[in-house]
């Protein structure tokens, strides 16, 4: 018992939010690089890495219709 939690508390000691591409974080929207005419070839814009806009307001409609087709895969 003791082995495990020693291993759990060492396996979540690294534990720490990163990102994979640099303008997959929504912090570097204003950075060059994360501009569509640099980062749009390679397709690791914010929009093409993570299907939204920073920050996007979504509509009551938008919502709903997203819930509902998450909803409808699980049926």
């Amino acid at each position: 018992m003791k082995y495990i939690i020693v291993l759990l508390a060492v396996l979540l000691t690294g534990c720490e939010a990163k990102y994979r591409y640099e303008c997959q974080n929504p912090d570097n929207q204003g950075l060059p690089q994360c501009q569509p005419e640099s980062c749009g070839p390679s397709k690791t814009c914010f929009n093409d890495l993570n299907g939204i806009t920073p920050w996007q307001d979504f509509s009551e409609k938008q919502i709903e219709d997203m819930c509902s087709s998450v909803d409808s895969n699980f049926e």
